[in-house]
């Protein structure tokens, strides 16, 4: 339900898919509105938490 039934694209933007540094970019539809934004990873615990923050300007129209 969270996603409204959508399903965005997920393009792994870094060589590495896990871990610091990671950078990912998604892009899809939802509820009509189109969306396209990048994060990276500030810390990665295997199994228990990730932080990410977007970067650049999130495109939502």
């Amino acid at each position: 339900m969270p996603m409204m039934g959508s399903k965005p694209t997920l393009e792994i933007v870094s060589p590495e898919p896990t871990d610091v540094g990671a950078t990912y970019r998604y892009a899809g539809k939802m509820l009509g509105l189109v969306f396209d934004f990048s994060e990276f990873v500030r810390t990665y615990i295997a199994g228990r938490e990730k932080i990410w923050r977007a970067i650049g300007n999130p495109n939502c129209s």
